[in-house]
């Protein structure tokens, strides 16, 4: 369902840049929504604010320093009046590295800008919401929450925190008419996350990714409409929920097909 379902409506995209966070503001522009692009990079934020268009506006801030993010949020207060939508996408994978070679500074790294930057953006958010009858919340999370792909323990860590801080504010904060849901993405096609494969392996990952049932990975698009579909009306009675988006990737064991003569063997 395509239309104006957020006209009048401010949401705030952390992260939104590039990538996932530019696809999801994208998305919600679409729907008439008045986006608040928060980012580290002025630049890019401008840039992205002049070609998505509409009232589309840059927010400088790094997401792990509180003080940057009470900084963002009043700015964005000024700009916009009040806010209706959060989607906390700011986030870093970090580098691969083997647990019994982790640094606490890559740790805390991790968790300041992926969970603790959540935490202080949503609080604010929250706190704004309850003044103003609700509104919705959203994490982009990841399937690296439940299952690992590398020595990413502390990237791991981190989204599955996010999951038990969205399911604690979903309970807590539904009372106050504020609905509180993630989204997991799984492997997702974005030009960041294309540019660690060589061009001969891109035609694989979006066409014969058979370890997924749809044999690709998904669009950044299709991950954005799901958090687009969250904060929506449609979405009402939805709250407390972790929507994997990672094209049945999670749901295949992907036992049998490894067998001799098996459907991928």
């Amino acid at each position: 369902m395509t239309g104006m379902r957020f006209k009048g409506q401010c949401v705030i995209v952390t992260g939104a840049a590039r990538g996932m966070g530019r696809a999801i503001a994208e998305a919600f522009a679409r729907e008439g929504a008045r986006l608040a692009l928060w980012g580290p990079t002025r630049e890019t934020l401008e840039r992205g604010a002049a070609e998505i268009g509409g009232d589309a506006f840059a927010v400088t801030c790094d997401v792990g320093h509180a003080d940057e993010v009470d900084a963002a949020f009043a700015l964005t207060l000024a700009r916009a009046g009040r806010v209706h939508v959060l989607v906390n996408n700011a986030g870093i994978s970090g580098d691969a590295v083997p647990f019994l070679d982790m640094t606490v500074e890559a740790w805390d790294r991790m968790m300041a800008v992926n969970l603790r930057g959540a935490m202080l953006a949503s609080r604010l958010a929250a706190r704004h919401m309850v003044e103003h009858g609700g509104g919705v919340i959203l994490h982009n999370a990841s399937i690296a929450a439940s299952a690992v792909d590398g020595p990413y323990s502390h990237y791991s860590a981190s989204k599955a925190g996010l999951l038990a801080l969205m399911r604690s504010m979903a309970v807590e904060l539904a009372a106050h008419n504020i609905r509180v849901n993630a989204v997991s993405p799984g492997y997702t096609r974005t030009d960041m996350t294309m540019q660690f494969f060589p061009p001969e392996q891109h035609e694989f990952l979006t066409r014969k990714f058979r370890r997924a049932p749809i044999n690709r990975i998904v669009e950044a698009e299709e991950v954005a409409n799901a958090f687009v579909f969250l904060a929506s009306r449609e979405a009402s009675g939805i709250t407390g929920v972790n929507l994997v988006v990672d094209g049945g990737l999670t749901a295949n064991h992907f036992i049998m097909e490894t067998f001799p003569g098996g459907q991928a063997g």
